[in-house]
C-alpha cells in the first residue's frame, strides 16, 4: 500500500538524517569519502552508501542521480543540489553538508535555488 511505502520511506528517511548528523563536526577534506573527513560529494556518497545506493564521488555527476523532485515536495533524506555542491535535506528547511575547507560538516538552511533529488 501507498501509507506503507510511506512509513517505510520515512523511516528510511530517519535513517539518512542521523547518519548524516552523526558526521556533525566532521572536518571538511576535498577528495575525502569519511569516515572521519568528507568533501560535498563525499560526505553524501557515505551516507547513501549505507542504505546501498552507490554515487559517484562527484556533485555534477550525483546531481543526475535519483528523480527530481520540486521543493514543495522535497522530503527528508532527498539530496539537494546547487552548481558545484550537494548535501542531504534535514526537513524544515534545513541541509545537512560538508561545506568547505576550513569548515566542518554542519545543518545550516536551505540554499536558496537548491533542487532536489530522491534517491529512495
Amino acid at each position: 500500500s501507498v501509507a506503507k511505502q510511506d512509513e517505510k520511506g520515512s523511516a528510511v528517511a530517519d535513517k539518512i538524517i542521523s547518519i548524516g548528523k552523526s558526521k556533525l563536526g566532521s572536518p571538511y577534506v576535498f577528495g575525502s569519502t569519511g569516515p572521519y573527513s568528507f568533501d560535498c560529494s563525499g560526505f553524501t556518497s557515505y551516507v547513501f552508501r549505507k542504505f546501498g545506493i552507490s554515487l559517484p564521488h562527484s556533485s555534477a555527476a550525483q546531481a543526475r542521480y535519483g528523480r527530481p523532485v520540486s521543493r514543495s515536495e522535497a522530503k527528508p533524506g532527498d539530496l539537494v543540489v546547487m552548481p558545484g555542491h550537494v548535501g542531504i535535506y534535514a526537513g524544515n528547511g534545513m541541509v545537512t553538508h560538508a561545506p568547505k575547507p576550513g569548515q566542518s560538516v554542519t545543518t545550516v538552511p536551505l540554499w536558496t535555488g537548491a533542487s532536489f533529488r530522491r534517491l529512495i
